[in-house]
């Protein structure tokens, strides 16, 4: 129960934080991956009470598989469907869609399905990592020290702190293995993809196509100060023709979500490039999980 409040607490907050984000182009991009990168970072910190799954009661295990009272297998497995399932992976899915609701992310099912099988992939896949670790230590110091060294790999290659473009080549490689960057890609791609951004300053045509330019600066001019101050801002720039007010090039002064996808390296073209972001978390899932149970298996016995 103690989970599942933190965790509702948790998603209340960045419901609050991030609550109804706009569409500007100043502050729209930055906040949806901000709240991303936040998201998908509680969840591989707080899969990281599970670093003492296997080490609190070790030297039971070590008893009870050596005198046969279970197999090894059997052990295992019930971990996952105790400390794993109903403790990390359902709260996250519960709590998170109340985040996801607050915060005015695509109001459509299918994104929202998207949100939760990458919520509930990425809470399984860093449970798992967690679980290779405290199998693979004997001691929780040393296990929280490489478990953080580790997500902080993660963290630098996920491409939200450091543009991955810029990263040393032997560095980006990395990025292969950073369960947080696939996340985002698919969070991104799934809310950013056609969707455009714009200055909240930008006036409308409607209003524009009405301005009698020759007035703006009279002294009984019918113009807010403040509208007429924007006014001479843009009327001699390249996206307003003088006199009439038309809109050249919006998409110069507008940002769209493919263009922030570009410029962080992520792959959005194919149809499956979602889909191989959710693989990559899950082939990283399944191999740590083969870890941690290969290392319970090597762990001496006495008989």
């Amino acid at each position: 129960m103690a989970h599942f409040v933190i965790q509702l607490v948790i998603a209340l907050f960045l419901g609050i934080i991030y609550l109804n984000m706009d569409k500007w182009s100043g502050s729209g991009i930055q906040n949806r991956v901000g709240l991303f990168f936040i998201t998908c970072l509680h969840l591989l910190f707080i899969s990281g009470t599970l670093l003492e799954v296997f080490l609190k009661d070790r030297l039971i295990f070590i008893h009870e598989t050596s005198t046969g009272f279970y197999r090894i297998s059997a052990y295992f497995l019930s971990k996952i469907l105790s400390d794993v399932l109903p403790i990390k992976v359902i709260p996250a899915f519960l709590c998170l869609s109340i985040t996801y609701y607050l915060t005015g992310l695509r109001y459509e099912l299918y994104p929202f399905l998207l949100w939760q099988l990458t919520i509930g992939l990425l809470t399984f896949c860093a449970s798992a990592i967690t679980f290779a670790v405290s199998a693979m230590v004997n001691d929780q110091r040393i296990g929280s020290i490489l478990l953080s060294m580790f997500f902080v790999l993660m963290m630098v290659t996920s491409g939200y702190l450091v543009n991955i473009s810029t990263l040393w080549k032997w560095l980006q490689l990395f990025r292969y293995i950073s369960i947080l960057r696939y996340a985002i890609n698919i969070l991104t791609i799934n809310e950013l993809f056609d969707m455009t951004f714009c200055p909240e300053t930008i006036l409308p045509y409607s209003k524009l196509s009405s301005v009698d330019f020759n007035r703006i600066n009279a002294s009984d001019s019918p113009y807010s100060n403040a509208t007429s101050l924007l006014i001479n801002e843009w009327k001699n720039t390249e996206y307003f023709q003088t006199g009439i007010g038309k809109i050249q090039n919006l998409e110069s002064i507008c940002i769209s979500g493919v263009q922030y996808l570009e410029s962080q390296a992520i792959e959005y073209r194919s149809k499956w490039a979602v889909w191989l972001n959710e693989l990559g978390i899950f082939v990283i899932a399944i191999l740590a999980l083969c870890v941690a149970y290969i290392h319970l298996r090597l762990i001496k016995r006495y008989r």
